[in-house]
């Protein structure tokens, strides 16, 4: 009970207290602070308190007042802001103009400068592009038979190219042929230092293997000019002896076959060339010997133009009879009057282009070699009449052989 009256006691004295308009205490707004969303909007506060008792009815007047102030206040402040933003856009795109006006008069500057430039890298270009041009032209006129103009570029060039360097280059062509080998030969034989020669034509040989010309007249030509530069017996095995071997047994089978179209080619076109290889192409064994058709091969002379090389053909004929028919006179009746018949056609040429003395007298020579070295033994005038009378085949098939 007592602690009943106690509390009612209480809350009267709370009651009167907070009645007293006298002794209460004035509300102000609240302090401005980070969070506030007045303050997040700009607002600036600097008004009068408002003043308003609990439990006592406000003045409105004030209220509406404070509440009209603050109102214009921040629609002053939001067009202050929309004011910034829209002159902070304006002078942003007015620097981009700027700095476009700026670039462009840059670019304009520069591009003066950079003709300087270009000018300076275009003149060393030129000279790169000159320098590339002429090894160009150097190696196409090589390939092509311009052998003066080969070889001025090739005295002229800044840079003097290597022997394998030129080979090099040719071999980039993928289509290397006889007809390019037989220029770059020529070339080769151009150049007055010999041992630049000798080192081309080491160079050369892997390119007459990697492109099958092994086997063809080139090699003939190759083997001949290496031949003469060439000096340590190593080299010319190498380079001349082993690369001249197939092609030299495929043109003598071909003689063995009667088959004479391209020995003809090669004496016609390179007749040099052919004397210096008719030795080895018209030595034949035993074997090959007695497998050929002598009698054409003794009329093959006589398809030959030059004059020695008909000389060799007889010649090498009669040596390869005293080699293998010596003590066969039967076979000797049948062989010697047609290589006599060749002979007798060789002494008319001769007569007929000059008569000159050194040919009369190999032609001599020849002809008393037809006794196989015995005096009583048949000789050419012999022979010769014996074919004259009964012609290649005997005296049965004269008359088909005038007829052809």
């Amino acid at each position: 009970m007592v602690r009943f009256i106690a509390r009612l006691w209480a809350n009267a004295l709370l009651l009167i207290t907070l009645c007293n308009g006298e002794d209460g205490k004035a509300v102000t707004a609240p302090a401005k602070t980070g969070n506030s969303c007045l303050s997040a909007a700009g607002v600036v506060f600097n008004l009068p308190p408002v003043v308003c008792r609990p439990m006592a009815s406000c003045d409105q007047k004030a209220l509406l007042k404070h509440y009209s102030e603050l109102h214009s206040k921040c629609r002053i402040d939001s067009s202050e802001r929309l004011k910034d933003r829209e002159l902070f856009l304006f002078r942003a795109n007015y620097w981009v103009d700027d700095h476009k006006f700026l670039f462009e008069l840059i670019q304009n500057w520069h591009q003066q400068h950079s003709l300087v430039l270009d000018a300076e890298q275009m003149i060393r270009r030129t000279a790169r592009l000159g320098q590339e041009l002429r090894r160009k032209l150097y190696i196409y006129s090589i390939e092509a038979g311009r052998i003066e103009d080969a070889l001025m570029l090739h005295v002229t060039l800044a840079n003097h190219w290597t022997a394998q360097q030129i080979i090099d280059a040719i071999a980039t062509n993928p289509n290397i042929n006889e007809v390019v080998c037989v220029h770059l030969l020529e070339f080769a034989r151009s150049i007055p230092v010999k041992t630049y020669r000798a080192e081309l034509y080491k160079a050369m040989k892997p390119l007459l293997v990697k492109h099958n010309l092994i086997n063809t007249y080139v090699v003939l030509l190759y083997s001949a000019d290496a031949a003469s530069v060439l000096t340590t017996p190593s080299d010319k095995d190498e380079y001349v002896v082993k690369i001249v071997g197939k092609i030299v047994s495929r043109l003598r089978d071909l003689l063995i076959e009667v088959n004479f179209e391209e020995n003809l080619w090669i004496a016609e076109q390179y007749p040099d060339y052919y004397s210096y290889h008719i030795a080895t192409i018209t030595t034949f064994n035993r074997q090959q010997w007695h497998a050929m058709i002598k009698r054409r091969f003794f009329e093959f002379a006589n398809m030959l133009r030059p004059k020695n090389l008909r000389f060799h053909i007889l010649e090498t004929s009669i040596a390869h009879i005293e080699m293998y028919e010596k003590n066969r006179e039967k076979r000797q009746l049948m062989l010697l009057p047609v290589l006599a018949k060749e002979v007798d056609r060789l002494r008319s040429f001769v007569m007929q282009t000059g008569k000159h003395k050194h040919e009369l007298q190999r032609l001599e020579k020849l002809e008393k070699r037809f006794n196989m070295g015995k005096s009583k033994n048949p000789n050419y005038q012999t022979y010769l009449n014996h074919f004259k009378v009964n012609g290649k085949m005997g005296k049965k098939h004269k008359e088909l052989e005038r007829l052809g």
